[in-house]
């Protein structure tokens, strides 16, 4: 217990994690244990038995946090944050008992969490906790952890492991689980694009194409019999069917997709992009598989700013993506990456692109080679590849 009259601050790294996890489970603690005072929903502010003070705030902006005096604070799923959210709130403790706390899974040896605490000496303690002790989860819980995580996603997930693998995550897992559950907005959703990825017909790998525009996923379809001959029809059938103009046509032209242009060429499509994922990818990404791949996840993130006219219309239509700006406004961030309601891709999809890993080489992002990718999941990634062909016709 703090001491009376201290005040401490709570922080998730969104509003929306802070409104729906941490501060409803501090305030029904607090409750619980008949503390609680009273809580001024405006402020963000509990006052707990013996006068104690408790900030409820984001890390979104950590310059905005470098006001108020504080005797201790408390960092939830701190690895999202900003490095520079640690230093500054360590020089917030100006009042005792002058304390700081994070909690949070693992994101590898490079996350900066790792490193401070690995570095911190003796001022600094770990404590690890495994879900497998968590007695009060319901009997189910684990075994479904297990059956749908790959080996090294459960134990940093599961196990608090922090692996060697220097590798990091493409796309949080919350990310993912948004996509599931959000409503597509209404409206024009832009540009329609189609990436597409070859096979060889014969049931190793798959063909795979995804439809999309600029509010998400519109169509998928993947078959492991469709050769390139048999492709070419299906591009040219439903590039028509959805309105896909030619020029936002990508498709794989390495392996079976060599030839793909001349059977596209057969059907009256002649504008079509083939997609190398060896190709460059400019000075901010090792290759254009990396480069298109970083474009998804621009777009995938949930918690992007907008910075356009259309931006500023969409204000108040998804309350659970409006987040606070450091001036007490608020900010929009991007319409949310939906899903169709038919989508029988999704399992495959969701577990391709929970596996995506990258590093940074030189300062360029470099995601993890196709390779290591399949050993892993134990087949093709067929379909994270198609739906990151379609970002390679993004501007």
């Amino acid at each position: 217990m703090m001491p009376a009259g201290s005040v401490g601050m709570v922080l998730s790294p969104t509003y929306p994690m802070l409104r729906d996890a941490v501060q409803p489970l501090f305030l029904g603690m607090a409750r619980h244990a008949g503390i609680l005072r009273r809580y001024f929903k405006g402020d963000r502010t509990a006052l707990l038995a013996g006068s104690r003070t408790v900030l409820f705030r984001t890390a979104s902006d950590p310059d905005a946090l470098r006001g108020p005096n504080l005797g201790w604070f408390w960092l939830d799923e701190a690895p999202l944050m900003d490095p520079e959210i640690w230093p500054i709130m360590l020089g917030r403790r100006r009042l005792p008992p002058m304390r700081g706390w994070l909690t949070n899974t693992p994101r590898g040896r490079l996350n900066w969490t790792h490193s401070t605490f690995e570095a911190g000496g003796d001022d600094y303690r770990t404590i690890v906790s495994s879900t497998r002790d968590a007695f009060w989860n319901p009997p189910a819980f684990l075994a479904s952890m297990l059956a749908n995580y790959s080996h090294d996603f459960a134990r940093q997930e599961i196990d608090a492991e922090v692996l060697d693998d220097a590798q990091e995550g493409l796309l949080p897992p919350w990310w993912l689980d948004l996509m599931e559950t959000t409503v597509r907005p209404r409206g024009p959703g832009g540009r329609r694009r189609m990436g597409v990825d070859l096979g060889y017909g014969t049931g190793k790998d798959a063909y795979t194409h995804f439809l999309r525009d600029d509010l998400g996923i519109l169509h998928g379809h993947s078959c492991p019999y469709v050769g390139v001959p048999e492709a070419a029809g299906i591009v040219a059938r439903e590039s028509s069917r959805w309105q896909v103009r030619q020029e936002d046509i990508a498709y794989d032209a390495g392996g079976p997709g060599r030839d793909m242009g001349r059977y596209l060429q057969a059907h009256g499509i002649t504008e079509a992009v083939p997609y190398f994922g060896s190709g460059q990818g400019g000075p901010k990404a090792v290759n254009r598989r990396s480069k298109c791949a970083w474009r998804m996840r621009e777009r995938i993130d949930p918690q992007r700013p907008e910075f356009t006219e259309a931006a500023d219309a969409r204000r108040g239509a998804h309350p659970l993506f409006m987040l606070p700006s450091s001036s007490g406004g608020v900010a929009a961030p991007q319409p949310p990456f939906c899903l169709p309601a038919d989508r029988p891709w999704w399992p495959q999809l969701r577990k391709q692109l929970g596996e995506l890993r990258y590093s940074m080489v030189a300062r360029r992002v470099k995601l993890e080679d196709k390779d290591e990718l399949m050993k892993r999941l134990k087949r093709s990634p067929d379909e994270a590849d198609a739906l990151i062909t379609s970002f390679s016709v993004d501007n």
